[in-house]
């Protein structure tokens, strides 16, 4: 059987997702149920087990149920029966505090003990009060690792709203809490080193908002680090209007951007690609925890550690193995990510450009480079044919889930794409150097301009693409899960016979190459 990884993530990816959708546990205990005796039939009946995937299919979807099971079990059922319960809360703050829609109000992370030694599964929201605790504490100062110690009430977060609750659970937070009496902070006097990360992600943080405007340097910080929360609502529509959304979270696009970019200055200097597989991987691991090893990065993150595992062991890594044996460790670690919503686009969007926009960009390139002489002129059309497959697989791919979660697509994603994906690089690295440089007295100005006027380039694309009347194409909310279903049909269809197609080539190849 060709790609055993790819064929069983996927599998797995695919049935928690619709699990993550039924009412109650017991329909999932039924599920499993199916999927066991569909497991044993399969091994009875096929004639090539050795061969066939069904086998692997069925057991990939029975521990996917198993896997969801154990999260409602061992997580999401204990945190909510500890819901409406008034105690001693002793808090460790796993974030810097954030406003509230209102702004009257700091929202923190935390990790929460009773004051009887429960641990609270999870992490428990925090909305706490502006100000100067007794002690005479600034609230707005509490950084990761510093522990808070209150009265409070718990709660359950999204209340009857199934898609707010659904947004919570993804990121492991089952649990509001708020102080009814007086707080106090206890500052970290050895942080972890990943709280240190998150310190200095912090300072960098601040270093951006320095020496850039608001609309800048929330731009750029989404685009480094991946958050959001500072952004103005304005310019974050924009962006979605204009189909560049995915340009604020960090996934497969900045990481290989980032590696390819320092890989390219390794070779500059040596061939030695086993030790630049090394070191790189170090880089992959500090991105992924300064972007908070949120899901698209964590999903990108590791098929770009099992890229660079291959160039450690000089074997080239296949794409689609990658992406399920991605898929396997982020859902065996944290199963609520199958309600992630930025997970399931960052899945559905790689598994497009594999299966559908790759193979057709090689194809419109050859025809290419039949008709077209010049070097330059065949790169600069490879490069726009490549984004335009792209960006139309993408957006076809994922049409569904983003009609239901957002119950709108845009229809200019790819002019927007072709105008800002070429200066996604050269921001990435004039904001990095910026970083790393800007104490430099002409250096860091230098870089500052740049920096700005790549920054400003993205934002002024965004907006103008974003304000055409055709932009955005919306859906009522009451039809976005019917209008949802019917676009996914033929979606799935498609992917079905792609894979099959792809898996009778290879396994042509590999009986030529035995011939």
């Amino acid at each position: 059987m060709t790609r055993p990884l790819a064929v069983s993530g996927l599998s797995l990816f695919f049935v928690m997702l619709v699990l993550s959708f039924l009412p109650n546990s017991r329909l999932v205990v039924w599920a499993g149920a199916a999927f066991f005796v569909l497991f044993l039939c399969s091994l009875l009946l096929s004639k090539q087990r050795h061969f066939s995937a069904l086998p692997l299919v069925f057991f990939s979807a029975l521990f996917g149920c198993l896997l969801f099971l154990s999260f409602c079990a061992f997580w999401r059922a204990p945190a909510l029966q500890l819901a409406d319960t008034r105690a001693v809360l002793l808090c460790e703050a796993c974030d810097y505090p954030t406003p509230n829609s209102t702004g009257k109000r700091l929202l923190v992370t935390a990790k929460v003990t009773l004051d009887d030694g429960t641990r609270v599964p999870g992490k428990v929201r925090l909305t706490l009060p502006r100000g100067e605790t007794a002690d005479g504490t600034a609230v707005s100062e509490i950084a990761p690792g510093d522990t808070l110690r209150f009265t409070g009430r718990l709660y359950a977060l999204g209340g009857d709203n199934a898609d707010v609750v659904r947004s919570f659970q993804s990121r492991g937070m089952f649990l509001g809490a708020y102080p009814v009496l007086k707080l106090s902070i206890e500052k970290a006097s050895s942080p972890s080193l990943y709280q240190r990360l998150l310190r200095w992600r912090q300072r960098l943080i601040h270093t951006l908002n320095r020496w850039f405007d608001r609309e800048r340097a929330s731009l750029l910080t989404a685009v480094l680090f991946g958050e959001k929360s500072t952004m103005p609502s304005a310019l974050y529509t924009a962006f979605r209007r204009a189909g560049a959304a995915h340009i604020m979270a960090v996934s497969g696009l900045h990481l290989s951007a980032w590696i390819f970019f320092l890989l390219s200055l390794w070779k500059r200097k040596t061939q030695d690609l086993r030790r630049a597989g090394v070191v790189l991987s170090g880089v992959v691991v500090v991105l992924m925890a300064l972007a908070a090893f949120s899901g698209s990065v964590l999903r990108a993150g590791l098929m770009m550690l099992v890229f660079l595992f291959g160039l450690v062991l000089r074997r080239n890594a296949d794409g689609l193995n990658s992406l399920g044996l991605a898929c396997l460790l982020v859902l065996t670690v944290r199963p609520a990510f199958c309600m992630h919503v930025g997970f399931t686009l960052s899945v559905l969007s790689t598994l497009a450009i594999l299966v559908f926009a790759l193979p057709l960009a090689e194809a419109s390139q050859e025809k290419l480079d039949e008709r077209v002489a010049l070097p330059w002129l065949r790169a600069a059309l490879h490069a726009c044919v490549a984004s335009v497959w792209i960006s139309l697989c993408v957006t076809a791919v994922t049409l569904p889930v983003q009609l239901y979660a957002f119950g709108s697509v845009s229809l200019v994603t790819v002019v927007t794409n072709l105008l800002l994906l070429p200066v996604l690089l050269p921001l990435l690295v004039l904001a990095g150097c910026f970083l790393l440089l800007h104490d430099v007295p002409l250096l860091g100005a230098l870089l500052r301009i740049l920096t700005d006027a790549t920054a400003l380039y993205c934002t002024k694309i965004a907006k103008a693409m974003s304000a055409l009347p055709f932009a955005l194409w919306t859906v009522p909310r009451e039809h976005a899960g019917l209008t949802a279903a019917v676009c996914a049909v033929p979606l799935l269809v498609l992917a079905v016979f792609a894979l099959r197609r792809q898996r009778v080539d290879d396994f042509q190849k590999v009986r030529y190459n035995k011939i």
